[in-house]
């Protein structure tokens, strides 16, 4: 809307002034990027305290363990291990990346929208990433009950024990069937989410971009 001034020649009309946008935008933006690789840096960690436990089991079983499901245990932190590590090590570079351009602005409302749903989307992508990992492990590489020296016991005949076969010695579970359907829907997860963040993701880049 445009204001009025009154002057000896007749009332004037002056066009509003848009404020700029500020770099409130801009720092949303990088926010982003920090939060993601933070997440990524906690599957990291928690990966790698997964695959040293695992390693340590392989090495020295203990009483309820054995060095079959150690080796489970390191293939199922690796699952958490290398989606973090990608997530973050990218994140981190493109947010250090950003800092030394000087980048346009955009109002910090849409930045935030494109934020949040941005981070929303990109949590799905983790879960589904680390579950396909994870299944695709169980499917190679299942976990079994002990049996003597600390090893696996054979997959036995009929139904599968009600209450914890991993520790009390029953049979390798879950079964190839069961590992790759989830691995299939961790895919489609991923599919999705996969979507929603890369679109939400290129319009903050875009409008961000110097």
């Amino acid at each position: 809307m445009d204001e009025e001034s009154d002057s000896p020649s007749g009332p004037q009309v002056w066009p509003r002034q848009t404020p700029p946008p500020g770099r409130g935008g801009w720092v949303i933006s990088q926010l982003y990027y920090y939060l993601v690789a933070a997440g990524g840096i906690g599957l990291l960690v928690a990966g790698g305290v997964g695959v040293a436990m695992g390693v340590r089991q392989i090495i020295t079983p203990g009483s309820f363990e054995s060095r079959h499901n150690g080796l489970y245990h390191l293939l199922q932190s690796l699952g958490l291990l290398i989606p973090g590590a990608v997530a973050a090590v990218w994140h981190v570079r493109e947010a250090r990346r950003r800092e030394g351009v000087r980048f346009s602005s955009i109002p910090w409302p849409r930045a935030l929208y494109y934020m949040l749903a941005s981070l929303f989307a990109v949590a799905f992508v983790y879960l589904g990433s680390v579950t396909f990992l994870r299944s695709v492990a169980t499917a190679i590489y299942q976990q079994c009950g002990i049996g003597p020296g600390g090893f696996a016991v054979p997959l036995p005949a009929g139904p599968l024990p009600i209450v914890r076969p991993h520790i009390f010695g029953g049979p390798c579970y879950p079964g190839h069937l069961d590992s790759l359907r989830q691995a299939v829907s961790a895919v489609l997860v991923t599919v999705v989410a996969g979507a929603v963040w890369l679109w939400h993701l290129a319009q903050l880049r875009r409008e961000t971009a110097p």
